[in-house]
């Protein structure tokens, strides 16, 4: 059997406390994965729903992408918007699937790389290549 749990409390000082079962703690207890909290990754919040809402319509076979926003939403096609996310510029999620096979990690490391990529090739045609000018 595999145990899967998350909590916003620190489980030591509730044992020490008598609030939870010294016992159950140690049975469950496995491995700890201590993860920052997506309210301070902000930045990756567009990402990840973009990555659930693809697997979501391959689940459901169909253009929709979830449940909750296709009964609020009367178009065909749900948009961060309709989810309650910022939207990025272009307002394109299509652009992050290629990144849903990858570790939050793993994805972040390639769009960095990508963006530094653009970024670089931008100041270059702006400064005609010109590398000094583009790295100033």
């Amino acid at each position: 059997m595999r145990i899967i749990s998350a909590t916003n409390q620190q489980l030591e000082a509730a044992i020490d406390d008598d609030r939870f079962r010294s016992d159950l703690y140690f049975r469950l207890r496995g491995f700890e994965l201590i993860v920052t909290p997506l309210r301070s990754r902000y930045e990756d919040i567009v990402l990840l729903a973009s990555c659930f809402l693809e697997r979501a319509a391959g689940a459901m076979d169909a253009p929709t992408r979830s449940r909750t926003a296709v009964a609020m939403h009367e178009g065909q096609q749900i948009t961060a918007s309709d989810l309650g996310l910022v939207a990025p510029a272009e307002g394109d999620l299509s652009r992050f699937s290629d990144y849903c096979g990858f570790s939050l990690t793993d994805a972040k490391s390639q769009l960095v790389e990508a963006f530094e990529r653009h970024m670089i090739g931008h100041a270059l045609d702006r400064n005609r290549g010109n590398v000094s000018a583009a790295a100033r």
